[in-house]
């Protein structure tokens, strides 16, 4: 499958292998998903950071999932960098 760089709509169904997304965090590191390549990982995405229903949602996730070292949690937010930033 071609990697996913972004800018369009994907649905993935539980079990589905997803795509190799290529992404930027909000420290502009690079990830690549193909790097996490035979762990568990739990992608999560959601609106904007500042929505208050994502906030629990993730928070939700992270207490749930976050201290366990079998699962690597991957959210994505639809937000520019500049705005992330001013909600942390």
């Amino acid at each position: 499958m071609e990697p996913y760089i972004g800018g369009g709509c994907m649905k993935l169904k539980s079990g589905m292998k997803a795509p190799d997304i290529i992404y930027h965090d909000y420290l502009n590191t690079p990830f690549q998903l193909s790097a996490l390549k035979g762990q568990k990982v739990l992608l999560s995405f959601y609106r904007y950071a500042g929505c208050p229903f994502c906030q629990l949602r993730f928070t939700e996730l992270v207490d749930t999932f976050g201290d366990d070292d079998n699962i690597k949690l991957v959210p994505f937010f639809s937000h520019q960098v500049i705005q992330l930033w001013k909600m942390i």
